[in-house]
């Protein structure tokens, strides 16, 4: 009996700033917790430290391989334009 290889759940991504762990799974369930109720809330990876809302543009930074979903965060960010949130996030 030939065993298949197992698939990871993690997919590390070498960037510039060194490989993170992102769960494949785990992004495609992530919505934005301000239009999810009414909007898919669908999000969109950026320079692998960043989630940004394709509705209302809230930036969800991601700290230590954690997306961090507060509302509160999301609205901190909105209003920096994308080419200038901080690569990696600040942490909070």
């Amino acid at each position: 009996m030939v065993e298949e290889p197992v698939q990871p759940l993690v997919k590390y991504l070498p960037t510039e700033y060194g490989a993170i762990m992102i769960s494949n799974e785990l992004l495609e369930l992530l919505r934005c917790p301000h239009c999810v109720r009414e909007k898919n809330g669908l999000l969109t990876l950026h320079r692998e430290s960043w989630l940004i809302c394709n509705e209302c543009g809230r930036k969800y930074p991601i700290v230590d391989d954690i997306p961090i979903m507060l509302l509160d965060e999301g609205e901190k960010w909105i209003a920096t334009p994308i080419e200038q949130l901080p690569v990696p996030p600040l942490e909070t």
